[in-house]
């Protein structure tokens, strides 16, 4: 009779009983979670198995084009290379549109150093020479490691609460902490912009900073050592 009374109970209280579905997460926040989802654009994730299907379904204002079966990206004035699978295809190599400035410097370095070579550094110590050509090769090593180093490019078409400037020419947003700045040369918006750099070929920013500075301080020491041997040979002279 007990256990009838609290089954009776139970029936007229509408308490949950052992049959009854338990209520899920899912199931309790189901009206928040759709209210959010009006508000907010969700962004799709789609696999993709190779950058050229990546860039041609989400770019496809940028040109893809092929060399030897060697994907290109053009990208405003610049073009990438070598897209990394691992980190959502970004390149990690790029040429820019003032390419051939950095031949120039390559020619001039190597005409300047040859011209020294033979009328000043070969009448010093065996040391000179070996530092000399030491030098010579790495300066050259990091001109050509800044100017194909990959430069940040901003290409967010979505607005966030993160990104929410905007830039009318690559109609993209961006935020305000990465130093975004439109390149006239490039025609592209440059992450962490520094500046546009000619010898290099293209823009300085977020991606070849360092590999810059490090082309800089090598070139200065490479000068310096340049002096002190003109130095040392006409004091020997």
């Amino acid at each position: 009779m007990a256990i009838n009374e609290v089954q009776k109970n139970t029936e007229n209280n509408n308490t949950l009983s052992i049959i009854d579905e338990p209520i899920s997460k899912e199931n309790k926040y189901k009206d928040k979670i759709q209210v959010v989802n009006e508000n907010i654009p969700i962004k799709i994730k789609k696999y993709f198995s190779s950058a050229e299907e990546y860039y041609s379904y989400n770019y496809p204002e940028y040109k893809l084009f092929k060399i030897k079966n060697i994907l290109f990206c053009k990208m405003g004035n610049i073009i990438t290379f070598n897209f990394d699978e691992n980190d959502n295809f970004k390149p990690k190599f790029s040429i820019g549109p003032n390419w051939y400035m950095t031949l120039v410097l390559n020619c001039l370095i190597l005409v300047i150093s040859i011209v020294l070579e033979w009328f000043i550094i070969s009448h010093l110590n065996i040391i000179f020479r070996i530092i000399f050509v030491i030098l010579l090769f790495i300066s050259i090593f990091l001109i050509n490691r800044a100017a194909l180093k990959y430069v940040e490019i901003a290409n967010n078409k979505y607005q966030d609460p993160f990104h929410n400037l905007y830039c009318d020419k690559c109609k993209i947003y961006y935020n305000i902490f990465d130093k975004v700045s439109h390149c006239s040369l490039c025609k592209v918006c440059i992450i962490g912009f520094d500046h546009h750099c000619v010898w290099v070929g293209k823009c300085v920013g977020k991606g070849n900073l360092f590999a810059f500075y490090h082309m800089i301080i090598v070139g200065g020491i490479f000068y310096l050592f340049l002096i002190a041997c003109f130095i040392i040979y006409h004091t020997k002279k």
